[in-house]
């Protein structure tokens, strides 16, 4: 028989650790001896019991959820139930659930009117603004699909982009229906088409969960830009599977939650960033534009509205830590810092 003593550190490992440690030792030795021909990576340190829980028992993560919505039914939804909660901010204005439904769905009606239904994709030229998330919401609930478009990027890009998606209409800002205009297609403003009088009346979407969402395109760096098409039923099964956010199920009720939103609606994240809190009842605080350039205004932003949720990257994340003084806001739960390597520095920083 062979004995053996395992010593160590009881200020790095507590004694469950060490006999877990010891247990898996041992089981090795006992199949390498039953089995010595086997090669060592073929051989296993888990028991049948340890396996069963680490492969079926913490995977069997299933949960029933709507499939065969559409993430606008299930804004939908929220609005009817909340319909006084406030849903957008920005610059001092606030948008109710049952005032965005009104100006989304006069977005929506024009938009069938150019003969936007299911699978549609539609531009929307726009800047951080109500006018961007009510775009947003406003085509799906036409039926349509959106496809991000900067107005910072050349008009050629804007209009390979349009070509790539058979864009037959643009939404976009007054501001910047300029860039639009050459286009060689229909153009709505969504100032003139949100605000507008009328009820908004809509017609069959003829969309259903196996439809466009939205199109997100790559970068380009490695060639030319490539979308990515993202039907409906993904979308709401991320929106129901995302146990990373608190949003409606973190410690704040659900229409008293707050986030943050600073992200380009041309990166992928933006997409949680904005429905989440629109199908779960929460206020989304709309930052403006280029927000980052002035950390000073996005820090107070955060404190005067009680942010609790903040999507970022940790570049221009670090940037604004370096550049504000102070604790962050302390109603703040949760930071999502996603799209590139995380520093261990920042993390010492948020703790």
């Amino acid at each position: 028989a062979m004995h053996g003593v395992v010593r160590f550190d009881h200020n790095l490992y507590d004694c469950s650790t060490i006999e877990a440690i010891a247990a898996r030792f041992v089981l090795l030795l006992q199949r390498v001896t039953a089995s010595p021909d086997t090669p060592l990576h073929e051989v296993s340190l888990m028991d049948d019991a340890e396996r069963e829980l680490v492969i079926s028992t913490w995977n069997d993560t299933a949960q029933p959820y709507p499939e065969s919505s559409t993430a606008h039914e299930l804004f939908e939804l929220q609005a009817s139930k909340t319909p006084d909660a406030v849903a957008l901010v920005f610059e001092g204005e606030e948008v109710s659930y049952k005032e965005l439904m009104v100006y989304t769905s006069r977005l929506a009606a024009r938009l069938q009117g150019h003969g936007v239904r299911g699978d549609s994709v539609v531009g929307l030229c726009v800047e951080k603004s109500i006018e961007e998330v009510g775009g947003m919401v406003g085509i799906m609930r036409s039926g349509g699909a959106y496809v991000p478009l900067d107005p910072k990027l050349p008009v050629d890009r804007v209009r390979f982009l349009v070509e790539q998606c058979e864009c037959g209409v643009v939404v976009v800002q007054e501001k910047h229906s300029a860039l639009v205009g050459s286009l060689g297609v229909d153009v709505e403003v969504l100032e003139a088409a949100m605000y507008s009088e009328g009820d908004g009346r809509l017609v069959d979407r003829e969309c259903d969960c196996r439809s466009l969402a939205y199109v997100l395109f790559t970068s380009g760096s490695t060639g030319k830009p490539k979308g990515v098409m993202i039907e409906h039923r993904s979308l709401v099964a991320f929106l129901k599977s995302d146990t990373s956010s608190t949003v409606g199920r973190g410690t704040s009720r659900i229409d008293a939650h707050v986030c943050l939103y600073v992200l380009s609606f041309t990166f992928d994240v933006s997409v949680a960033c904005v429905w989440e809190p629109l199908t779960s009842g929460a206020k989304l605080v709309i930052s403006r534009p280029d927000s980052w350039l002035d950390p000073s205004h996005l820090h107070s932003l955060m404190v005067k509205h009680s942010v609790q949720s903040l999507w970022v990257v940790p570049s221009p994340f670090a940037f604004f830590l370096r550049s504000v003084s102070g604790p962050l806001s302390d109603t703040l739960e949760e930071i999502h810092l996603i799209g590139e390597c995380l520093a261990p520095s920042i993390v010492q920083v948020i703790h």
